[in-house]
């Protein structure tokens, strides 16, 4: 039971049955910012310091979330040539959580 509690998440973040908390409140963040009511839920980008103000959490750390967040498909990044901030918007699909390893309980 203490091992489980140790490596249950970090097992289930590693195969990709689960998605890390920062990862998933940065990912709604901005689809709350980017959400055009009559859109179907997308409609425009967003940006780091929009995603900052929102959270309330410093820019380096927004920064390394949204990359991670881009890497793993749940939101798509668009990079301006001409020297403006890269823009945000979120990939509708992301799933719920799954346990990968059994509980405890479950092996009594």
């Amino acid at each position: 039971a203490v091992v489980h509690g140790m490596v249950s998440d970090l097992v289930a973040y590693a195969t990709g049955e689960a998605i890390p908390p920062e990862i998933r409140e940065t990912v709604d963040a901005v689809r709350k910012l980017t959400d055009v009511p009559g859109t179907g839920g997308r409609g425009r980008t967003t940006t780091v310091v929009e995603v900052v103000k929102e959270l309330g959490v410093h820019r380096t750390t927004v920064g390394r979330r949204l990359k991670r967040a881009t890497l793993m498909g749940f939101v798509e990044a668009f990079d301006n040539s001409r020297g403006r901030s890269t823009e945000y918007d979120w990939v509708p699909g992301m799933s719920e959580d799954k346990a990968v390893l059994p509980h405890p309980d479950e092996l009594r």
